[in-house]
């Protein structure tokens, strides 16, 4: 069970905002996200470091809850959005070394799940990462594309 203050998600929100306003251009802030951290809330198309978002939007000291399992459960559970920042590490290859962003499970291939990363760049599809998409219709598509023809050749 929870250690956290309930909040509202109109309180998260608010930290996420806050987070941008007080604490993201800041020293402390600007080497983040380390290589420790390993999920983020995706928001507004910028990522942010969960723990300190729920510290900011319950008040609770830092180190009263851990990372990871409670503070994601916990956002989850008010609807946000949390991504592995490093997805490289469970998935197998190098996506350029920059940040995920959003993510769509396209489908499955072989039992494989094929899923278009959006990093900084664009959209990557998992199986094809040296090949980046301005938009998710355009990577979609050229998934779907590439089905028919293993389908049909």
């Amino acid at each position: 069970m929870s250690r956290l203050p309930k909040v509202p998600a109109a309180a998260i929100e608010e930290a996420l905002r806050r987070f941008d306003a007080e604490y993201r251009a800041t020293e402390e802030w600007e080497a983040w996200p380390t290589r420790a951290d390993k999920n983020a809330i995706s928001h507004g198309g910028r990522v942010y470091p969960p723990k300190f978002v729920v510290h900011l939007a319950t008040g609770a000291p830092l180190n009263t809850f851990s990372g990871g399992r409670e503070v994601n459960t916990y956002l989850e559970r008010l609807g946000f959005t949390l991504v592995r920042l490093r997805p490289e590490e469970d998935q197998g290859p190098c996506y350029r070394n920059t940040y995920l962003i959003r993510s769509i499970l396209l489908g499955n291939a072989g039992g494989e799940p094929i899923t278009a990363f959006f990093l900084e760049d664009g959209w990557v599809i998992s199986d094809d990462p040296a090949t980046v998409y301005e938009d998710v219709d355009a990577a979609i598509a050229a998934w779907e594309r590439r089905e028919k023809e293993s389908l049909n050749g």
